[in-house]
């Protein structure tokens, strides 16, 4: 484990890994397994339309909703 983890707790993640939010490549179907993985995952949001971006944020998070436990 890292020593300092200041990052990981205020990212709310586990692991020190970021996803490289590249444009065209890295839509909602490969960011929620890796956020669900415990690494910060990322849309690529610079070239699509704003309405696509919200679309693609809301499936998101849709994706990556924790599990409900009983």
């Amino acid at each position: 484990m890292w020593p300092h983890t200041d990052f990981l707790e205020l990212l709310g993640i586990t692991h020190p890994i970021i996803q490289a939010p590249m444009a065209g490549l890295a839509p909602p179907a490969l960011a929620a397994p890796v956020c669900n993985a415990g690494a910060l995952g990322s849309l690529g949001c610079g070239p699509p339309p704003l309405a696509l971006v919200r679309e693609q944020v809301m499936t998101l998070r849709e994706a990556n909703q924790p599990a409900v436990q009983s």
